[in-house]
This record gives C-alpha cells, structure tokens and sequence, in this order.
C-alpha cells in the first residue's frame, strides 16, 4: 500500500494503524499477553515502521554483515552454532541497548581469530630470549618462565 505525501508523523500513523492491522489478530485481542510478547510485537511495529520510512535499522545490517563473514570462514560446526546463536541474540536487541556493542565485539573476535592455521615455530631459545629482553623490560621470572616452555616444546615431536 503506497502511503500518500503527508507530514512524517502522519505517515507513522498511518503506518502504525496498518501494522497493528496486520500483526494483532484477533486472539491477541482477547487473550491478554504476557511483557514478553507484547515487547516482541512492539519491536516487530518499529522495525516495519523504520523499513517503511526507509530507516532500516543498523543492528540488522550489522547483523547481516557478520553471517557473511561468518560463512566465508572454515570454523567447526560448534564454534559456528554459538557464533549464529549471539547474532540471532543481537538482532534482537534494541539499539541503544550496552549488550549490543559487547555481543558484537565477541562475534568479530571469534570471526577474526586464526581458525585451522597453522604457522611454523621458532623455538631457538637464544633468538626468543633477545626479543623478550628487547620487547619486555624487566619481568624476569615471566621471561624464563617463558624460556623453558620453549625448550620444552622443543623436545616433543611435532603433533
């Protein structure tokens, strides 16, 4: 249904009254509903009011964009569903809520991490020991600590 060229908070009435049209049938009319459901419909409202002005919700977008990332990495099937589990989680959260920027940061890192790569290691001992001298002053019991991790690591055969 095109909307006619009227002030926007005429629009958004219009557009409330079409989706309170749609989205509560006559069971939730006469059944009361419980916060949870009623916050789900009101959410479900914002988002077609917000696509039917044409302001569609970053959270959706960002949500988007990290399932793409997610399918173009090779990561297990475990890391996958919990990673899916936290976006389906994001998207529905409102925007102003503090969880959405810590749920993003979570679902970016596992996204970034080295899934399945392997590098090969350096385990001269005298060649780690002058980096940890020249990165990290000082925190010698951390640094030999660190030292014999590596020449152990040198005497087990490479899995």
């Amino acid at each position: 249904m095109p909307l006619p060229i009227v002030p926007n908070h005429e629009n958004i009435h219009i557009v409330r009254c079409h989706i309170r049209r749609l989205l509560f049938p006559i069971f939730f009319r006469n059944h009361q509903i419980d916060k949870s459901q009623r916050e789900y419909v009101l959410r479900e409202q914002m988002r077609a009011i917000k696509s039917e002005l044409g302001e569609e919700g970053s959270v959706m977008s960002d949500a988007d964009e990290l399932r793409q990332k997610l399918e173009a990495i090779d990561v297990s099937d475990e890391v996958r569903e919990k990673a899916e589990k936290e976006i389906s989680r994001m998207e529905r959260l409102s925007m102003g809520s503090p969880e959405l920027g810590v749920i993003m940061s979570y679902v970016e890192t596992i996204i970034d991490l080295p899934w399945n790569k392997k590098t090969e290691d350096n385990l001269d001992l005298k060649h780690a020991r002058a980096i940890l001298d020249e990165d990290h002053f000082g925190l010698e019991k951390v640094k030999d600590r660190i030292i014999e991790f590596i020449a152990v690591l040198e005497h087990i055969p490479a899995c």
